[in-house]
């Protein structure tokens, strides 16, 4: 039905959001284990 050039942009809107999405979800698991982090030293 699409031709390729449509599915191409399909795919790359899908991967774009998905990586926004788990490199939101790696930031605030980074910040949170280094909050941790810091509060373990603070003792």
């Amino acid at each position: 039905m699409t031709n390729r050039f449509g599915m191409k942009e399909f795919f790359v809107e899908i991967s774009v959001k998905s990586f926004n999405l788990s490199s939101l979800a790696g930031m605030e698991f980074a910040l949170s284990n280094n909050f941790c982090r810091e509060k373990d030293g603070m003792d």
